[in-house]
């Protein structure tokens, strides 16, 4: 059987360089096959409030659904399967 070979990209976060990946993974698209995306998200913020810790990316955006959308659409340009969210 044929493994399938992914590479998770956690967190994504609004602005970063993703779009320099998509562009180096058709060098790999004999191996790879599937990119998973998941956005970064605030949800844990509370968590860090509670155990009095400080939370490093308190101030980075989450990336907007378009955001996610036109990235998906970036590594389906490269001929890899994607998903988005976990």
């Amino acid at each position: 059987a044929e493994r399938v070979i992914a590479v998770e990209i956690d967190p994504v976060l609004a602005g970063a360089l993703e779009q320099t990946v998509a562009e180096l993974l058709p060098e790999r698209a004999d191996r790879l096959q599937q990119v998973h995306l998941l956005p970064y998200h605030q949800i844990a913020a509370s968590k860090y409030q509670r155990l009095h810790m400080k939370q490093e990316l308190q101030n980075v955006k989450e990336p907007t659904e378009a955001e996610m959308l036109e990235l998906k659409k970036t590594f389906e340009q490269t001929g890899l399967e994607v998903l988005v969210g976990g």
